[in-house]
């Protein structure tokens, strides 16, 4: 994204570009499906960790926003953490949060690291607003070490319940997101493969109900969230996202 567009949204004060993402994971609608986000985050990293038997892990969080997911690596005692985020608002809300990690501005597709720099490189709930989202997801494979991890996250946002809810129930979704991609399993999976990719596995969370109402009315609730669970397990075509954990083809 040119620096004019950024500044641009941000004049404008686009939510999407200036709202507190440390406030919005703390809603009612949000707390659950975060808190079992960071645990599977916490199993998928300490396996890692078992395995590399490595003190010294660099991780990179690619799109690092506010710092929401930094602040929870942080908290896991890991040895070195980088975030990248091309949205200035963004880098000095990331830094007070999490000061002893480096905070870059930048983009990723224009980054300043050094071929083979980490270990870990999470790409949590980005990718979707990206157009080159190849070219992102090679440089990514070109600053990973042999050996590492990529953990990606996106929504399912090209089933049919997410068109349906995204087109025709509740258009100002499309009319105001900055969401350029809408995957699917089979799409997401493509991307990864001409990149280099290899998937090791793959977890599915959520589920895309037809309306925004809906879902913070179920999500609200330990009931209702496990509603959603149920629906996500027997309708997994239809659920709200993915976590992939990929490593570097041979």
């Amino acid at each position: 994204m040119t620096n004019s567009k950024i500044s641009h949204e941000l004049e404008s004060h686009n939510p999407w570009y200036t709202e507190d993402q440390h406030h919005c994971s703390e809603d009612n609608s949000q707390i659950r499906i975060i808190s079992e986000r960071k645990e599977y985050l916490k199993r998928v990293l300490s396996e890692f960790k078992s395995i590399v038997q490595n003190t010294n892990i660099a991780v990179l969080d690619a799109g690092c926003g506010d710092g929401v997911n930094l602040k929870y690596l942080r908290d896991l005692q890991l040895s070195s953490l980088y975030g990248l985020e091309y949205n200035p608002v963004r880098v000095v809300r990331a830094k007070g949060c999490v000061p002893a990690a480096c905070i870059v501005l930048g983009d990723l597709l224009n980054n300043p690291f050094k071929k083979e720099s980490f270990d870990i490189i999470l790409l949590n709930q980005v990718l979707e607003h990206i157009s080159e989202d190849l070219d992102v997801l090679r440089e990514l494979h070109r600053i990973l070490k042999p050996g590492g991890i990529l953990i990606l996250g996106v929504p399912n946002e090209g089933c049919l319940i997410a068109q349906l809810r995204n087109n025709i129930v509740q258009r100002e979704i499309k009319r105001t997101s900055d969401h350029v991609q809408q995957y699917t399993e089979f799409a997401i999976r493509n991307k990864l493969s001409q990149s280099g990719w290899r998937i090791k596995s793959i977890r599915k969370e959520g589920f895309f109900l037809p309306h925004m109402i809906m879902n913070t009315i179920l999500a609200g609730s330990d009931a209702g969230f496990k509603i959603i669970k149920f629906l996500c397990r027997h309708v997994e075509s239809q659920c709200g996202g993915f976590y992939f954990v990929c490593e570097k083809e041979l």
